[in-house]
């Protein structure tokens, strides 16, 4: 097992880097700074369980978050505009 990032431990997990640091203050597991090791990560997958190996389904909703972000900016935009002529 190698060193893993913040982001690369919440990827698996399909969620974000700060909930991901919300389950770990939730769960008392205090990280140093710098890289996760591997003898963390191990701890951190005993307490959290081992994430799926499925990262097809991440890719979706990662995909599925950005699209709907999208919409509801473009809903924003076209509230003020009015079609009267």
């Amino acid at each position: 097992m190698a060193f893993k990032t913040r982001q690369q431990l919440a990827d698996e997990f399909g969620i974000s880097v700060r909930t991901l640091y919300r389950w770990l203050t939730k769960w008392n597991v205090h990280l140093p700074g710098g890289l996760i090791r591997p003898s963390d990560q191990d701890a951190i997958y005993r307490i959290l369980g081992k994430p799926e190996k499925d990262n097809g389904q991440v890719e979706e909703r990662k995909t599925a978050r950005s699209s709907d972000y999208g919409e509801k900016n473009n809903r924003k935009k076209n509230r003020g505009s009015s079609n009267f002529s």
